[in-house]
């Protein structure tokens, strides 16, 4: 594995998200729209770019199989679940990238931390650590956000406000 943090919307992420949803589906309504494994290569080859909305997919899906599946508010609902399919197959492979690489988050819960972001340094305080995939909750005061509530970010993108006060 990478010492990089996994990206978003990998190859591998797409194949696993549809696979699940290929899976639900059949699971759900039998191979009314196909079998899984057919299934399964059409929501691969639609969802990058669709995978926020199910109608979409469903849309997609019935110009690649050229009328051989009649998309209906059940097959929708179902491809909605895409996006989530992804959000879970991204954090499974950034909690084994995390044991892999053996990190842990170095800040505790209410440290003042600085953030860079798309070249924008702003304060926090970190009000939530999350061990498995090495995340913080950080909120900004001086923007209203309460402590606990705030932007979730990679550990390595966060920093103590103070360094030397952390070792």
């Amino acid at each position: 594995m990478s010492n990089e943090r996994p990206k978003h919307y990998t190859p591998e992420m797409y194949d696993t998200a549809a696979a699940k949803v290929a899976r639900s589906i059949v699971d759900a309504y039998g191979e009314r729209y196909g079998d899984e494994a057919d299934l399964a290569t059409g929501i691969r080859k639609v969802i990058p770019g669709n995978h926020r909305d199910g109608y979409q997919m469903a849309r997609a899906l019935d110009d690649e199989f050229a009328c051989l599946i009649d998309p209906d508010r059940d097959l929708v609902e179902a491809l909605d679940n895409a996006s989530h399919e992804l959000y879970m197959a991204h954090k499974a492979a950034v909690r084994a990238w995390v044991a892999e690489q053996g990190i842990r988050p170095k800040l505790a819960l209410g440290d003042k931390v600085r953030v860079t972001l798309e070249g924008t340094t702003w304060e926090g305080i970190i009000g939530e650590v999350d061990p498995e995939l090495a995340e913080y909750v950080v909120s900004r005061p001086a923007k209203g956000e309460p402590v606990g509530s705030g932007r979730v970010l990679p550990c390595e993108q966060v920093e103590a406000e103070n360094p030397e006060a952390r070792t």
